[in-house]
C-alpha cells in the first residue's frame, strides 16, 4: 500500500494538470472569439458604411492609423489621406468678444508674449498679452491685411488691403515709423525670410495690378526690389502665406483650388499641393517650430493641422457657435489663437487654446485619453 504522504502529492499533480488543460482550452476559446470580433469590426454594417473603429486602445489605434493611412510624399500631390491620425486637441483657455471689430489677421509671438491683430473694420492694429488682455490699439488710417515680425522682433510689417504699401510699426515704442514701403501691388500675405527679404502675395483682388502673384522682395530703407515671382501659373487667388525653413506655404482661396501650395524658396519650384475635403476657402496659414501647418478653413468652419512628419490632416478646432467661421489663425509654442466670425460682418470672437496632451482628436471625433 502506498503511504498517504506519497499519494497526496500525486493527486495534487493530477489536479494541477487538469487545471492547466482547462486554462488552455479557455484561452483558445477566448482567442477564437477575439478573432471573430476583430473580423466583425472590419465588415460593413447594414448602412453599407465601414464599422466605426473602437477607440479604447489609444496607442494601438494611433499606431495603426499612422501605419495604414500614411500617404507618400510625392511632389505636387493632391492626394487626401482618408483618415487622419490621433493628435493632441487644444483646450480653450481664454476668449474675448469683439462685437465691433473684424479681425482678419493674427500674429502671436511667445518671445514677446504679445498677440497682434489686424482689425480691418476699425483700420487699426490691436495688441494684447497672451491672456488676451488688450494693451493698446494703434490707428492706421487704412485697412490692414497681413502681419509679419522682423527677425529681431523690433518691427511689425503690415500690408494694406487696398493700397500699394507696407507700413512698419515700432513694436517697443508702439508707433508707426515715418514713411511707408511703397510697393507695385497691394499685397495681402506677408512673411519674413531673412532680415532683408520678405515674401508677399497679391490676390488680384483689385484687378488693376496684373495677375495674382507671390513675390520675393528685398527691402532697403523704403525701397523694394522684386527678386523673384513664384509659381504664377498655378496660383489663382493667393491670400496668406507662412515662411518656414526655406519653404513658403500659400493659401489659394479660388473656388477651383481651395488648397495650400508648398514652394521651395531657393529653387522657386512648386513642390507640393495640399488638399482636403474640409479645406474650403482657406484663409490665414501659419507654421509651428516643427514645420507643421495650420490653416483657417473658412467655409470648412474649422482649423486644420497638417503634420509634416507623416502628411496627415487633423481637425484641431471648431467655432464656439454653429455659424462661426475661422478668419485667421496663429500659433506659438503650445498657444493657438483663432479669430472666429464671418467676412463682411464686423464682429469677431478671439479664442486662445492650449495645445496640451489632455485629450486626443481624430477628424470629427474627440475623446479623452
Amino acid at each position: 500500500m502506498i503511504p498517504d504522504s506519497y499519494a497526496e502529492p500525486k493527486k495534487q499533480k493530477l489536479l494541477d494538470n487538469e487545471h492547466k488543460e482547462e486554462h488552455r482550452k479557455t484561452v483558445q476559446q477566448t482567442q477564437v472569439k477575439r478573432g471573430k470580433k476583430q473580423r466583425t469590426r472590419t465588415e460593413k454594417d447594414d448602412s453599407g458604411e465601414p464599422a466605426a473603429p473602437e477607440l479604447s486602445d489609444h496607442r494601438t489605434k494611433s499606431e495603426k492609423t499612422n501605419k495604414e493611412y500614411q500617404t507618400k510624399d510625392t511632389p505636387c500631390s493632391s492626394q487626401e489621406p482618408t483618415y487622419p491620425c490621433l493628435d493632441p486637441a487644444p483646450t480653450s483657455i481664454s476668449r474675448i468678444d469683439l462685437p465691433s471689430s473684424d479681425i482678419i489677421s493674427l500674429l502671436v509671438d511667445s518671445t514677446l508674449r504679445l498677440v497682434f491683430m489686424a482689425d480691418v473694420e476699425n483700420e487699426s492694429i490691436k495688441v494684447t498679452d497672451l491672456s488676451l488682455k488688450l494693451i493698446y490699439e494703434l490707428r492706421l488710417g487704412f485697412k490692414p491685411r497681413g502681419l509679419a515680425l522682423s527677425f529681431d522682433r523690433k518691427q511689425l510689417y503690415v500690408t494694406s488691403q487696398e493700397e500699394c504699401k507696407i507700413v512698419v510699426i515700432d513694436v517697443e515704442n508702439k508707433r508707426e515709423l515715418d514713411g511707408s514701403i511703397n510697393t507695385s501691388k497691394p499685397y495681402w500675405g506677408i512673411g519674413t525670410w531673412d532680415d532683408k527679404t520678405l515674401v508677399v502675395s497679391y490676390s488680384g483682388y483689385s484687378g488693376k495690378h496684373g495677375k495674382p502673384s507671390v513675390d520675393v522682395i528685398t527691402v532697403s530703407g523704403l525701397k523694394v526690389t522684386v527678386i523673384r515671382t513664384l509659381c504664377t501659373p498655378d496660383v489663382l487667388e493667393p491670400h496668406y502665406l507662412s515662411v518656414h525653413s526655406g519653404k513658403v506655404f500659400i493659401s489659394d482661396r479660388h473656388h477651383d483650388k481651395s488648397c495650400v501650395y508648398v514652394v521651395d524658396l531657393i529653387t522657386g519650384e512648386l513642390t507640393e499641393t495640399l488638399k482636403h475635403a474640409l479645406l474650403q476657402s482657406p484663409c490665414q496659414v501659419c507654421t509651428d517650430h516643427g514645420g507643421n501647418l495650420y490653416v483657417a478653413s473658412h467655409k470648412g468652419q474649422c482649423v486644420l493641422k497638417h503634420l509634416t512628419a507623416n502628411r496627415q490632416w487633423l481637425e484641431v478646432a471648431r467655432g464656439p457657435t454653429d455659424n462661426a467661421h475661422p478668419k485667421c489663425v496663429s500659433v506659438a509654442g503650445t498657444r493657438l489663437l483663432v479669430s472666429w466670425g464671418k467676412f463682411g460682418n464686423a464682429s469677431s470672437v478671439l479664442q486662445a487654446y492650449n495645445m496640451s496632451p489632455a485629450s486626443s482628436v481624430q477628424l470629427g471625433v474627440v475623446r479623452k485619453s
